[in-house]
């Protein structure tokens, strides 16, 4: 397996050697050509994250690909299966002009929170209404040992 790595990772860089290919690009030909466990970080990626105060918005591709890294089990299905949940919130609600209400993260995220609350006074929508999520169990890949958590973080519970 360690031969494998190391002829992926020489593939990998490979792809990054070829003009007009990014880290983005040649992670996302890993996971879904190569079907092999890496995370794919893109703007979806760094908006949710950053809103919800996860990650620094200076963050670093790496830095930002590390957390979900040592946060998650190395499974290709679950890294495609994140990676299309982030994709799916980050086109449909958490846009650059957000639909904050609808959020299934809204409870979590400080952006959402602090929008909301410079909104007027205008009734809420139920969850069922607005589309939000009425159960949801959320995993956010988060260390407190990464460098890329703004520190505030290291002093929630």
């Amino acid at each position: 397996m360690s031969w494998f790595n190391g002829y992926l990772s020489a593939r990998r860089k490979e792809l990054l050697g070829i003009w007009g290919v990014g880290a983005e690009t040649a992670d996302s030909i890993v996971l879904y050509g190569a079907r092999q466990p890496i995370f794919v970080v893109d703007a979806y990626t760094r908006r949710i994250f950053g809103r919800l105060g996860l990650v620094r918005p200076e963050a670093a591709y790496d830095e930002m690909q590390w957390l979900f890294v040592e946060g998650l089990s190395p499974s290709v299905g679950l890294f495609q299966e994140y990676h299309a949940l982030i994709v799916a919130l980050g086109k449909d609600i958490c846009r650059p002009t957000p639909i904050c209400d609808r959020c299934p993260l809204l409870d979590l995220c400080r952006y959402g929170a602090e929008s909301l609350s410079a909104q007027p006074s205008a009734p809420r929508s139920s969850p069922a209404s607005s589309g939000r999520v009425k159960r949801k169990v959320v995993v956010l890949p988060i260390s407190r040992a990464t460098q890329i958590l703004p520190p505030w973080a290291s002093t929630r519970p």
